[in-house]
């Protein structure tokens, strides 16, 4: 049956299991290599968001920080 689904192109290119040099384990391989890329910009597009984050709530918290202060030294200012 297989030489009848060779012979008449029945079989994907893709298929891997029972085909000579086309394992699982090839199949594995072949997936691991293309998912690597869009697998390693996922990690780098979290810690860019992550980064990002901190920096927005360490720029958030300093913002906060000089605006009570400034507005405490102009208060304190026209107090006198």
């Amino acid at each position: 049956m297989l030489p009848f689904l060779l012979k008449h192109e029945m079989i994907s290119k893709h298929q891997h299991g029972f085909l000579t040099r086309k394992s699982t384990g090839s199949k594995i391989i072949e997936c691991t290599n293309d998912w690597t890329p869009a697998l390693m910009f996922a990690i780098l597009l979290i810690v860019f968001i992550s980064i990002s984050l901190r920096l927005s709530i360490h720029m958030f918290m300093i913002n906060y920080v000089v605006n009570f202060l400034t507005s405490v030294l102009v208060v304190d200012c026209f107090a006198e």
